[in-house]
């Protein structure tokens, strides 16, 4: 988890993106001393860190928005479980938050659909959730892709992973970093031009 989230944060730095929150579960065993550390090494002040259960109800989930309002929090990085996750949109939603000022990131673990399980335990629906979950920006790493796939910016996995292991003086490297870094840069890219346009 920590390794996720030290990308997001590296890019949230780079584009000196602000106003900036942390929902993690509480079961990844994730302390918030290492979630600050991870932040401030990337030049990131966070407005908000919360320890959230995986099973969040919609209650809890209002609360916690109301935490976010008080903050403003803007940009809210979620590392939740699908149910969690559910609960925060719909806070959010009823909070009276849409894309054109929250910005939601969370991982590729959840499924498109992450919340169409979850609408009868809370008052919202669908419609209501949809345009910010369709706004949202979502990485995940692509395990087990060839050497010879080819990435959006035009290279392959092999060619990243030779100039990575060039850089990093040979260490070896998890099959997915390559992907990884591709997938964080053109997700952040296009967050700071949704967010300077």
């Amino acid at each position: 988890v920590l390794r996720h989230l030290e990308s997001q944060l590296s890019a949230v730095g780079h584009f000196g993106w602000k106003r900036v929150v942390v929902l993690i579960d509480s079961l990844s065993n994730v302390e918030t001393p290492a979630i600050v550390a991870l932040a401030e090494a990337q030049s990131v002040r966070l407005v908000l860190r919360s320890n959230i259960h995986s099973r969040v109800s919609y209650g809890e989930a209002e609360m916690e928005m109301k935490y976010i309002d008080a903050v403003d929090g803007r940009i809210i990085i979620s590392l939740l479980q699908s149910k969690s996750l559910a609960m925060m949109v719909c806070a959010a939603v009823n909070a009276g938050r849409t894309p054109a000022d929250t910005q939601l990131l969370h991982f590729g673990w959840q499924s498109v659909s992450f919340w169409e399980d979850y609408l009868d335990m809370m008052p919202c629906s669908g419609d209501q959730l949809l345009p910010l979950v369709l706004n949202a920006f979502t990485s995940s790493m692509v395990v087990g892709s060839g050497r010879d796939k080819l990435l959006p910016h035009g290279r392959t996995v092999g060619e990243e992973m030779t100039e990575l292991q060039h850089i990093l003086s040979n260490r070896p490297l998890p099959s997915a970093a390559a992907l990884t870094y591709d997938a964080v840069m053109a997700w952040a890219l296009a967050l700071d031009q949704a967010l300077t346009t």
